[in-house]
């Protein structure tokens, strides 16, 4: 008999958001994995390693946890471009990202191609395309009481459930040194190529629009912000915000906001070609999410100089 689950309703049966949350991937230093989001934005900052870990409500049991690795490769940096930024023309990036919440388990894999046209002196038209390939894991044994009371998931109970996902992410920007916008849309064919026990019914399309600005203030002081506003049918929309100050090319503090969700105290270091960011976010008061500490961590090496 086929199981026809919704997955926004049963990753976490007491925080509605979380499932939002789970699905959609929140993290709040989203500006350094904006290929992730968008393919058209991989090679933005040039060719780079990235990691990332999100650790959520971590006294709490099977407590929401995420791990992002990624590389970004421009090949005009291969090519020894003076500003590869501006006179390079494609780049590639591959991205997996691993998520546990509860009875689930996720990793996904992304691999990434962007080409841009330059329209002007110091501009470039981005389009990209990524290949997303997403598997999903469900322990029957892991259910909660309210879950295993659940006519939906009952049947799931006591072993474990597998399906997989191929699907395409597309996406357009408008790039700058100074500045960038983006639309993207995520899983465009919305799960419909799948694998598996077939128990998630609900994959949907996601559209996203991101936007940046930095630039120096004083020669010892630069300033950036970035938003990224998210969609989707049947979705709650988010919209975040960071807000940074960078002194001396050496450090970094900040504060972000996710509307309506959480808030966030940022800082970070950057030395030579590594740096390292911190995060501590804050629940809203009005919001359905649980009280508690949510901690995320970056590092990132740049291969060469920008």
């Amino acid at each position: 008999m086929k199981k026809i689950v919704s997955l926004l309703l049963v990753i976490l049966f007491w925080d509605p958001l979380v499932s939002c949350a789970q699905s959609r991937k929140i993290i709040s230093q989203f500006q350094e994995i904006q290929g992730y989001f968008n393919p058209s934005l991989v090679g933005y900052n040039g060719t780079e390693l990235k990691s990332l870990v999100r650790n959520q409500w971590s006294s709490l049991d099977r407590n929401p946890k995420s791990l992002y690795l990624g590389a970004d490769l421009d090949f005009a940096d291969l090519n020894g471009k003076s500003d590869s930024n501006v006179e390079g023309k494609n780049a590639i990036g591959f991205s997996l990202f691993s998520d546990s919440h509860g009875a689930f388990k996720e990793n996904q894999f992304l691999l990434n191609y962007s080409s841009r046209i330059r329209i002007s002196k110091n501009a470039n038209l981005r389009l990209g395309a990524g290949v997303f390939y997403q598997a999903v894991r469900l322990d029957g044994n892991l259910l909660t009481f309210e879950q295993q009371n659940d006519p939906r998931l009952s049947p799931l109970q006591g072993r474990v459930s597998d399906q997989q996902f191929l699907d395409l992410n597309l996406g357009i920007a408008l790039t700058h040194a100074n500045y960038y916008i983006g639309f993207s849309s995520q899983r465009v064919n919305a799960g419909r190529i799948s694998t598996g026990d077939d128990f998630i019914d609900l994959v949907p399309r996601e559209q996203i629009i991101q936007a940046g600005y930095r630039n120096s203030i004083t020669p010892n002081m630069k300033v950036s912000t970035d938003f990224m506003f998210r969609t989707w049918n049947g979705g709650k929309d988010i919209l975040d915000m960071n807000f940074r100050v960078l002194f001396k090319d050496a450090f970094w503090i900040g504060f972000g906001h996710r509307f309506d969700y959480a808030s966030s105290i940022q800082t970070g270091i950057q030395v030579k070609k590594i740096r390292f960011g911190y995060i501590y976010e804050i629940p809203s008061i009005s919001s359905d999410l649980l009280p508690g500490n949510i901690q995320e961590f970056m590092l990132s090496y740049t291969l060469f100089n920008k």
